[in-house]
């Protein structure tokens, strides 16, 4: 019997009605004071009443006596330097308020207590408006000069605090613009100071700020951090621009200039370019260093290039005299091995997700088995080189990349590389005495909460899981106070089934379509990857999905624990809470993000119309109310395509004829002409006005909504005008509306066949002919990918509907003959027994049930049985009619 929520974590921690004394899982205490000395998270800005409510008080300065002048900064400065020593930060930034407020121009001494509180607290933002206000007052004859040591502390703060994009951009901005610069000539001119900088100015790579690294990159030339800003930006012509400085003849050769620019080359993916460089440098006589082949090999390893890091380690190797040597140079490529193996690997997880889905990782297909397996095995070996070698050379991280590699692998099959196996590397860790660290728990912690290996209807066996690495953290003093936990912990709550879960939703713009629908005589879950619905579907109750009701019991201790939310973990809960049906705790949580400060941008309105397009009346709302929402933002919201796409989703669930007919002109507007340049927004790219992408969530919008039809047949006239050609995706939406509008099955095997025909022209796979004898239908031959599964599902649904027994028999032989699982709904499956049935054709129907019928794709338990019990029946009796029910309904 399942417990309650509140029940399922008691054991994590005990209540009692005038205390809340947390006895595990330092995430777990709440931020507050308590007289029980079990509780030690307790911030001095917080305390507790007997009714175990929480309340802020204002922290004062220590007790002194204030006097004026020279003597009260000399005062501040010696408590702000106690609280510095005894580790109370809140202290030094509360003495640094008060000072400010009795307007007490700060002395040096000050600024540099201030600015090693900020480091020890990662408060970039309050660092540079410390360094500001120096700046200001350096203005004045008698005040203080900034010196050297506090653009160090300033420096040092922007290398640890990972979130002030915009504090980091205005620093760089000092850096680059020197005719507005308020730095002294001696920091410009430290090279030091500028490696720090650009460090530092590499997160705006991932940020929206990214061209914030191009005027800094220009004047760091000579910097050996600059190989990874044009790694990252891709300046070609900036390199090719030192390139030509390096050739020149006044230029003196230089090895670190030579081995700099083959780098930068190597780090922006122009691998030509780089051994060009090698190759005149060693015409000259030049010999790379030792440190050069590693670095250079680490830069392939993070582009997931195994076959160069190999080359580069073997080549090593051969290059060191003694065998000694030898051993330890193997040794110190290992780390680097272990990266482009993880590397490596990651991209096939990407690529299979982008073909099947996640959710299709695990269906063990041979071709996604038969690419991997050399990586595989490739790792295999590289482990047992890792179990011989010496721990100390290899490092916490090297281990930590060997549990990554292994949850990745068990994404695409949980039967070959369980958990059980990362747990082995766990125990192989302790026992070769390295040091567990926040990188290792939380990649075991996140590969629970993700894997579909404890997939099961019996509880949320992934939260157990995770929750129990969470404990073993806490138990080995590894802070475990931070976002990225609570994110895993409202991961770990999504739901995982045979349609859904979580990692696919971040592979396609919306979550309606495969599985959020409603079951009855009209329509199954399986066969509405046909993309059509029936008349009456949406207007009764979407079929929810279970949520693990735990969740909101973390958001609680989330809060308790004064974690805020970010937009990653929102986004996560927001799933959560849409899927789940639970729209009234959605709009609340969307409502408080205005006064709480988090800026509601592109993504999150994305996952939002997303959510709301499973349900009609959400659908509804969200047309009429959120979507005028992001006008009225600060700064307003840009429209993404992604956005526009969800919107003519939640138009298809609400039928909302106007405004569909409003977003389509609006995406027209707004799509730029196929001639000019291309822009991205929110990470995505938009489509040229001339891609099957632009057309596609056009004529699907079309073909779903009733009374958009004929726009749908004028958008395809326009796309042949232009001469647009058909992706898999657009051949299905036009397929899928034939079918299922009852079009005559030779209209469908027309489109059919030029189906078949830009497949050929894409794709260089050779049509296969059904049968020898007319009517020859060509059919496509395998491998192949998710829409051509359905593609192929689609013509067999028209097939049935021609009651044409013998090319239906003959396309299904070839089906059979390409690909050794048949992805067909249970309808096409029934519905060819109906039909051998109904037309008392024995020998047909006793081949598919024991040829076909077994190879079908994703069989569930009642399916098996089903067909055993129907292979059982051929065997025991020669007149298959008598025995078999053509009616009798195939259970899903």
């Amino acid at each position: 019997m399942l417990l309650n929520p509140a029940a399922r974590l008691r054991p994590l921690w005990t209540r009692s009605r005038l205390s809340f004394t947390v006895t595990t899982l330092p995430f777990l205490r709440p931020a507050m004071r308590s007289a029980s000395p079990t509780c030690r998270f307790a911030p001095p800005c917080l305390t507790t009443k007997a009714d175990n409510t929480f309340h802020h008080v204002q922290s004062s300065p220590v007790s002194m006596p204030l006097k004026t002048g020279f003597e009260s900064v000399q005062l501040y400065a010696a408590r702000m330097k106690q609280h510095l020593d005894n580790g109370n930060i809140a202290g030094v930034f509360a003495e640094y308020a008060s000072l400010s407020s009795e307007n007490i121009q700060p002395s040096l001494e000050v600024y540099h207590t201030f600015l090693k509180g900020c480091v020890a607290n990662l408060n970039f933002s309050k660092a540079v408006e410390a360094v500001e206000r120096l700046q200001a007052d350096s203005r004045h004859a008698s005040a203080v000069t900034p010196i050297q040591e506090i653009y160090s502390l300033l420096l040092k703060v922007a290398s640890l605090d990972f979130h002030a994009v915009d504090d980091i951009a205005k620093v760089a901005e000092w850096f680059h613009d020197a005719s507005r610069s308020p730095l002294p000539p001696e920091i410009l001119s430290d090279i030091e100071a500028w490696n720090k900088i650009l460090k530092a100015s590499l997160k705006l790579g991932s940020s929206y700020r990214r061209n914030e690294l191009v005027p800094l990159s220009y004047r760091t030339c000579l910097s050996r951090s600059v190989r990874k800003a044009n790694g990252i930006l891709r300046r070609i012509d900036q390199l090719e621009k030192y390139k030509r400085n390096l050739a020149e003849p006044q230029m003196p050769p230089s090895s670190q200039i030579t081995e700099l620019l083959a780098l930068s080359f190597a780090s922006a993916g122009f691998q030509a370019k780089s051994e060009e460089i090698l190759r005149q440098a060693a015409s000259q006589g030049y010999t790379p260093s030792n440190d050069f082949w590693y670095t250079l090999a680490r830069n392939h390893a993070y582009q997931g290039n195994l076959p160069e890091v190999k080359q580069i380690a073997d080549e090593n190797v051969t290059r060191q005299n003694s065998d000694a040597i030898a051993v330890d140079a193997k040794s110190l490529f290992l780390p680097v091995l272990t990266l482009a193996h993880k590397v490596a690997l990651e991209k096939y997880v990407i690529e299979f997700a982008s073909e099947v889905g996640v959710t299709g990782l695990n269906r063990r297909l041979s071709r996604v088995e038969q690419r991997v397996q050399p990586l595989h095995d490739s790792y295999r070996e590289l482990t047992g080189e890792i179990s011989r070698a010496d721990a100390a050379l290899l490092g916490t991280q090297t281990y930590n990349l060997m549990i990554e590699y292994n949850i990745l692998a068990n994404r695409i099959n949980h039967q070959q590389f369980p958990m059980s196996t990362t747990e082995d590397i766990f125990t192989e860790m302790q026992t070769r005495g390295l040091q567990l660290d926040f990188g290792t728990f939380f990649n075991l912690m996140r590969g629970y909460a993700r894997t579909h290996e404890f997939d099961t209807r019996l509880g949320n066996v992934r939260l157990d899981k995770a929750l129990q690495v969470l404990q073993r953290m806490e138990n080995a003093g590894v802070n475990t106070n931070h976002q990225s936990i609570f994110q895993v912990l409202f991961e770990a709550c999504l739901p995982h089934n045979a349609q859904y879960n979580s990692d696919n939703f971040h592979l396609r713009r919306k979550l309606s379509g495969v599985w959020a629908k409603p079951h009855n005589a009209q329509y199954n879950s399986d066969n509405f990857h046909l993309r059509r619905k029936l008349s009456g579907v949406w207007a009764k109750p979407l079929k929810t999905l279970y949520v693990d009701p735990r969740i909101f019991d973390i958001e609680r201790i989330m809060r308790d624990s004064k974690v805020s939310h970010d937009r990653i973990t929102l986004k996560t809960l927001f799933t959560c809470l849409g899927v789940s049906g639970q729209y009234h705790a959605l709009w609340n949580r969307w409502r408080e993000m205005q006064f709480k400060g988090i800026h509601r941008n592109v993504g999150l309105y994305q996952r939002i119309f997303a959510l709301c397009s499973l349900d009609v009346d959400q659908a509804r709302y969200a047309l009429t109310v959120v979507r005028h929402q992001m006008a009225r933002e600060t700064p307003p919201v840009r429209i993404s395509w992604g956005i526009y796409e969800s919107l003519l989703d939640c138009c298809i669930a609400s039928q909302d004829v106007v405004t569909a007919r409003e977003v389509i002109e609006a995406m027209k507007v707004d799509i730029f002409p196929a001639n000019k340049q291309l822009h991205a927004d929110s990470r995505k790219v938009w489509p040229h006005d001339d891609s099957p992408l632009f057309y596609t969530p056009l004529i699907r919008a079309c073909f779903l909504i009733r009374g958009l039809e004929n726009e749908g047949f004028r958008l395809l006239e326009e796309a042949a005008q232009r001469d647009v050609k058909y992706d898999n995706f657009l051949w299905t939406e036009v397929i899928s509306y034939l079918v299922h509008a009852g079009v005559d099955h030779g209209k469908v095997q027309e489109i059919f066949n030029e189906f078949v025909m830009s497949r050929f022209e894409r794709t260089a796979k050779i049509p296969i002919p059904v049968a020898e004898c007319a009517p020859i239908v060509p059919f496509p031959s395998g491998p192949y990918t998710t829409t051509d599964t359905r593609i192929i599902d689609l013509y067999l649904t028209s097939l049935l509907r021609s009651q044409n027994l013998s090319v239906l028999r003959d396309v299904f032989a070839t089906y059979a003959e390409q690909s050794q699982e048949l992805y067909v709904t249970r309808d096409t499956v029934r519905g060819f027994i109906d039909l051998a049935i109904n037309e008392r054709n024995v020998e047909d129907a006793k081949w598919f049930i024991n040829e076909v019928a077994p190879r079908v794709a994703g069989k569930t338990t009642s399916y098996r049985k089903w067909l055993s019990m129907q292979q059982m029946k051929l065997n025991q009796h020669n007149a298959v009619v008598k025995t078999l029910d053509p009616c009798r309904i195939l259970p899903h």
